[in-house]
């Protein structure tokens, strides 16, 4: 086997391939870039990526496999054209005076990305999968180290994501047919290569098509235990409204800029929201930066008090421009929800 590439376009492949690769992986084979056909991929416990090796003269007899690491450091400090010459057991590079060999293995038992049939088209990509999976994972992120339920799900036309404390659903244009869940790290995969082109589900992975050709392959987590019902039930309970204020931008801001401070100093300090007579009072009392209070003129009709976690809130505000507070007793606590015309937005209130 034999090819030629320009150096800056193969470090543009093997770039975006390397994101799916562990250099620290405990399995030998999934520390390598797996070149198979015309493609080279990478791939760990949660998800691969392959690509389309950029040249048109390639044809790969047998795959094999190549330490991911050595070979993208290598190509980087390449400069030019490269000649990549594959013998039985070594793979030559050589770009002008400079020749380098790296040895090469079976590719025997490197996962797969051709999906298990039946495949099950989610989508044809029109902003709205992958505008909905960047917002709960914007959100997810906030929380990344309190979650105790894994992974975003996928069911009907919405996107659902929960850690106990904060319960967000998420609309879509679109419909599965399927309960579908998918880890963090998933997510962030797909939301880091641009222009998807087709989803696609065997019911075990999630296959999702580039434009350019490229191809990432995700693992599906068990939906079986995921708590779909339990959000729906709670969204649900909140039917009936106390209070119905929105929020407009600047008071949302300074919200924000209060909520900023506190999380700069304490990642889990207390916000207390208390509104009277036309004003709005914002208050956060840390062990370190002691009290910190703002008020904001605001006649939203309502004498309300809540105390809510300074994180949430500020994800929350983030994302919605208007917030319906809602003081209502159900079974799984008291929230203050937030709400678009396709975003629904639970925090749990501290007592």
């Amino acid at each position: 086997m034999k090819f030629v590439v320009e150096q800056e376009k193969l470090v543009h492949v093997l770039d975006m391939v390397y994101k799916a690769v562990d250099p620290k992986n405990p399995v030998d084979m999934l520390r390598n870039f797996c070149f198979r056909d015309r493609l080279v991929a990478g791939y760990n416990s949660s998800f691969g990526i392959s690509a389309l090796l950029p040249t048109n003269d390639c044809e790969i007899p047998l795959p094999f496999c190549v330490p991911a690491a050595r070979m993208l450091g290598v190509v980087k400090c390449m400069s030019g054209t490269i000649n990549c010459v594959l013998n039985k057991n070594s793979l030559m590079l050589t770009c002008g005076k400079n020749k380098t060999r790296m040895n090469v293995s079976s590719a025997v038992g490197y996962p797969s990305f051709v999906p298990q049939l039946p495949v099950v088209p989610i989508l044809v990509h029109d902003g709205s999968l992958s505008s909905s999976l960047r917002l709960v994972h914007s959100i997810a992120n906030v929380a990344k180290s309190h979650t105790s339920i894994d992974g975003v799900g996928m069911r009907g036309k919405y996107v659902y994501w929960t850690d106990g404390v904060m319960l967000v659903r998420v609309g879509m244009d679109v419909s599965t047919n399927e309960e579908y869940v998918l880890s963090s790290g998933s997510i962030g995969a797909i939301l880091a290569l641009p222009d998807m082109g087709i989803v696609r589900t065997d019911g075990n992975r999630f296959v999702a098509e580039y434009l350019d050709g490229r191809v990432l392959l995700v693992s599906v987590l068990s939906a079986t235990k995921y708590p779909f019902d339990h959000i729906d039930n709670v969204l649900a309970g909140h039917t009936r409204r106390e209070y119905d204020c929105e929020f407009p931008r600047e008071l949302a801001a300074g919200i924000s800029r209060v909520c900023s401070v506190a999380r700069s100093k304490d990642e889990s300090q207390t916000i207390t929201l208390e509104s009277h007579g036309g004003i709005l009072v914002v208050r956060c009392v840390g062990t370190e930066i002691g009290e910190s209070v703002e008020e904001f003129d605001w006649e939203c009709g309502h004498e309300f008090s809540i105390k809510v976690d300074s994180r949430y809130l500020l994800s929350a505000l983030k994302h919605t421009r208007s917030a319906n507070l809602t003081n209502v007793l159900s079974g799984d606590g008291r929230y203050v929800r937030f709400d678009t015309h396709n975003f629904t937005h639970l925090v749990a209130l501290r007592t």
